[in-house]
């Protein structure tokens, strides 16, 4: 027999902000990524993790603001 538990939390305001600005990062980097992989799979390359690895790495590094400014300077 299997358990379950269900929680909630109750997030400060302030938390709340940082939990929105976290899951729409994550949303961004999937998608981008997402895209990414299938324009590699178009040009018969195999996109696997050692090749998106330093892509995610050096958009880490980059402390320029949003994600999005971070991908610019790395793919320009």
């Amino acid at each position: 027999m299997l358990k379950t538990f269900k929680f909630r939390i109750y997030p400060t305001k302030d938390q709340i902000v940082k939990l929105s600005m976290h899951f729409g990062y994550v949303r961004f980097m999937y998608n981008y990524f997402l895209d990414y992989s299938q324009e590699q799979y178009k040009a018969g390359i195999q996109a696997c993790g050692d090749l998106v690895r330093p892509v995610v790495m050096k958009a880490k590094v980059n402390e320029t603001g949003s994600p999005q400014l971070k991908l610019r300077v790395v793919r320009s």
